[in-house]
């Protein structure tokens, strides 16, 4: 299967822009309002993952339809951005099995 990449250049006008053709949005953030497990991915996705630094800015997080938290054992610090992401295409290709054919 193949989930496609972009490099873009202005982060919050290709959100606009996706959200207006019928994507939904998620950031991923380490207090995320909503736990990745409990998210059911209806719409067409997009994912922000942040760098390991600082994680995804304020304004981008903002422009997010969602903030998703990975659930992780209390004792565990945080994950690197590509271990994120790849939980997150895993969730999301659970809920998807068509979509990997």
């Amino acid at each position: 299967f193949r989930i496609p990449l972009v490099a873009i250049g202005n982060v919050n006008h290709a959100l606009e822009v996706l959200k207006k053709r019928g994507f939904w949005t998620y950031a991923l953030a380490m207090e995320g309002a909503t736990p990745l497990t409990a998210e059911k991915f209806d719409a067409p996705a997009v994912f922000v993952v942040g760098n390991e630094g600082r994680g995804v800015r304020e304004k981008t997080l903002a422009a997010c339809d969602i903030t998703l938290a990975i659930p992780m054992h209390p004792r565990t610090e945080s994950l690197n951005a590509a271990v994120s992401a790849a939980v997150v295409f895993y969730e999301w290709s659970k809920r998807h099995p068509a979509s990997l054919a």
